[in-house]
Formats: structure tokens, C-alpha cells, sequence
């Protein structure tokens, strides 16, 4: 089955590189559903986390996967050969700052030193 698309789609990228874009359905309730489907680009392809993208050629295949209990399930995924950037790129996740996990706020790194003092004892030679 081929996968073209003119309409943006935003690639998601997992903590381990792989890649996935996301299905949504509205529901006759009008709740809204999602679900991820894998998508495998080609070798030197690197991709940020929700980068917005416009398939030109990719398609549909599967591969079969061996379950605990002896039976074959099967996964299925897109395999993009041909894509362009979208032209409106998602904003970037704000950068969060390394300090604040251990208590302490520091924005600026004049402020690391007005907090650290090293003087000649504290130096190995």
C-alpha cells in the first residue's frame, strides 16, 4: 500500500531513535483516540523529536513477530523513502536548565562563580 501525503505529519522520536507518527480518530461520542505507528526512514536520516514533515513516497509493509506463547503476531510499519520538510517547524521544547534537578536555580554562569569559591587550598597542586 503507498503513502503519499501533501499534509504535514509530525515524526515523533522516542528516547532509543526510533520514529513514529501518530493516528487520530474522533469517536461518535466525540472523544478523540490516538495511536502510534512506526515509521523507518532510510539509513542516514536524523530527525528531531516532532518534526513536521510532507511524505512524498512511503508505504505500507509489516514484519512477524515470534510471542511467548509460540504464535507469530504481526506489526505493521511505514517505510519512508522520499520526504520534505515541512515549512513551518514546530517550536522547540524550551531547554530546561541542568541545576534545577539537584535544588538550586542558577540562570547565569556568573552566578556559578559568586557561588563556588575555589581558593589554593582547595586546588590538588
Amino acid at each position: 500500500m503507498n503513502i503519499t501525503n501533501d499534509k504535514e505529519v509530525v515524526v515523533y522520536k522516542n528516547e532509543y531513535g526510533k520514529y513514529s507518527v501518530m493516528l487520530r480518530k474522533k469517536n461518535q461520542d466525540d472523544t478523540f483516540e490516538s495511536a502510534y505507528i512506526p515509521i523507518q526512514f532510510n539509513k542516514d536520516v536524523k530527525l528531531e523529536n516532532k518534526t513536521p514533515i510532507k511524505i512524498k513516497n512511503a508505504w505500507l509493509t509489516f514484519y512477524k513477530l515470534d510471542t511467548q506463547d509460540g504464535n507469530k503476531e504481526t506489526r505493521y510499519i511505514i517505510r519512508c523513502t522520499e520526504f520534505e520538510l515541512a515549512a513551518n517547524k514546530t517550536e522547540e521544547e524550551p531547554k530546561r536548565n541542568p541545576f534545577e534537578e539537584f535544588g538550586k536555580t542558577i540562570e547565569t554562569e556568573s552566578q556559578i562563580g559568586e557561588q563556588i569559591q575555589i581558593t589554593d587550598d582547595d586546588l590538588p597542586f
